[in-house]
């Protein structure tokens, strides 16, 4: 049933095992096409609303988003200091120390 395909996963070549098959979604009350994945890094179920994209593609366009996402972050917190440089000061990380709250006398813990 699981065929084994090699992918660019994460910017590398890997050897995984693929299934595929276009089911009913009763929630949305269509079919999506349903990825099956078994790979290095463990197992995952895909889904996607496009029946005609290959089940190979759907895996390493997945895979990309992580590149995707990263750029998108940076690219946002590289126009807020831009545009908005009088908050940089709340996108940078804080290492003032805990504030802690002095004992009272008499209290027991």
């Amino acid at each position: 049933m699981f065929n084994e395909v090699t992918l660019t996963l994460y910017g590398k070549q890997e050897v995984v095992k693929m299934m595929a098959a276009n089911l009913l979604w009763r929630p949305i009350g269509d079919a999506l096409q349903f990825v099956w994945v078994i790979s290095s890094r463990g197992s995952i179920v895909l889904m996607c609303s496009d029946l005609t994209v290959a089940p190979a593609l759907i895996v390493e366009l997945y895979c990309r988003r992580v590149r995707i996402e990263i750029l998108f972050d940076t690219l946002k917190k590289r126009a807020r200091c831009v545009l908005f440089p009088f908050l940089e000061h709340l996108s940078a990380p804080s290492f003032a120390p805990p504030h802690v709250e002095p004992q009272l006398e008499g209290r027991k813990s």
